[in-house]
């Protein structure tokens, strides 16, 4: 099973496991998981990882399509919130600087009330 666990500072980690005690012990190797929210992610899970000409990997570009959007609006529910009412106001037109304001007072909210830039 997939799991998306939602940390509190807002990101997010993605884990295969049996079951949440599974995915709880796979998270204490990175941090604290008991402020982590847990929920099972339904879906395909595609990832492909570039070789770069350095010997590094990297996240291929094809994988921002439909999962990444799906991780997005599942994970960050007040902010996919904001950004569905700005493209309802707004069509296919730019957004304004007050969108952008918007967007980032829903980030900042996801992020716990985190101040820091990222």
């Amino acid at each position: 099973m997939l799991f998306l666990c939602r940390w509190p500072d807002g990101d997010v980690s993605l884990v295969s496991a049996a079951n949440k005690l599974e995915v709880s012990l796979a998270l204490d190797e990175v941090g604290d998981p008991s402020d982590v929210t847990i929920t099972r992610f339904e879906g395909p899970l595609s990832i492909t990882l570039c070789l770069t000409d350095t010997g590094e990997l990297m996240l291929a570009p094809c994988d921002q399509g439909d999962f990444m959007y799906r991780v997005h609006r599942r994970a960050y529910p007040a902010l996919a919130a904001v950004e569905n009412a700005i493209d309802e106001e707004r069509g296919s037109q730019e957004r304004t600087p007050e969108d952008f304001q918007k967007v980032r007072l829903a980030v900042q909210q996801e992020r716990g009330g985190d101040d820091d830039q990222r």
